[in-house]
């Protein structure tokens, strides 16, 4: 019998809305992502230095290090790390200079969840933090 892999994804979180990243987080854990919080950028920035994540989930109006110099600073040091900025702030022109800073997506909150878990998916399969693949049967 063929075995089919998955590839393990991880994510970090990055708002300042503590109860919406511990929703957010137990959810994804429950599509079998493995998933860590912070709840600004700067507390971000240091899990990334310690930790590999295939995706960053990001919002944009933080206090301190907001997310635009967050994604700046993330790509900057860690450019295999794919970035999807999830705000309810923000608009076109931030989300140009996102995109163009080297976001993968922009999206505006409220999105539905389905819609996120697919594109943290995809961020994830394109993501060059390759991690070995477990066996599903």
């Amino acid at each position: 019998m063929q075995q089919k892999t998955t590839k393990t994804i991880h994510a970090l979180l990055v708002d300042d809305e503590t109860e919406f990243t511990s929703t957010l987080s137990k959810r994804l854990n429950r599509l079998g992502m493995v998933t860590k919080t912070a709840a600004d950028g700067s507390e971000g920035f240091g899990i990334l230095e310690t930790t590999r994540f295939d995706v960053v989930v990001l919002d944009i109006n933080m206090p301190g290090v907001n997310g635009l110099q967050t994604l700046k600073a993330i790509k900057q040091c860690f450019h295999e790390v794919e970035v999807i900025i999830l705000t309810g702030h923000g608009g076109i022109p931030e989300a140009h200079e996102a995109i163009r800073v080297g976001a993968f997506d922009f999206l505006f909150k409220p999105t539905r969840f389905e819609k996120l878990a697919a594109q943290i998916t995809k961020a994830a399969n394109k993501s060059g933090n390759h991690r070995p693949t477990r066996a599903v049967a």
